[in-house]
């Protein structure tokens, strides 16, 4: 009969344990399942990050493009107009004032 309350009172203790166990199993669990919704969350938050910052170098590029247009006509427009001037030049040379 003691034998079995030994046993009984042993299996109690265990049980004890075990459901202490369990619970600091749940808590880190829990812990777990928590990092991994904010890691979730950061990794969306970089991804709209990545994408608004390909958003804006694209713009940045066609602004580019945009621009060594205009550099290249603007350029033209001045050999234009040296070339008009030297005409200019030439002919003021011609014109004689009597």
């Amino acid at each position: 009969m003691e034998k079995g309350r030994e046993q009984a009172q042993q299996s109690v203790e265990r049980a004890s344990q075990a459901g202490v166990s369990l619970q600091s199993i749940t808590t880190t669990l829990n812990s777990i399942n928590d990092m991994n919704t904010q890691i979730a969350y950061a990794a969306k938050e970089q991804s709209s990050v990545a994408e608004e910052i390909n958003r804006n170098i694209t713009l940045l590029n066609t602004l580019a493009e945009g621009n060594a247009a205009k550099v290249t006509q603007s350029s033209s427009s001045t050999s234009q107009l040296a070339t008009m001037a030297d005409n200019l030049q030439s002919m003021i040379k011609r014109f004689n004032i009597s």
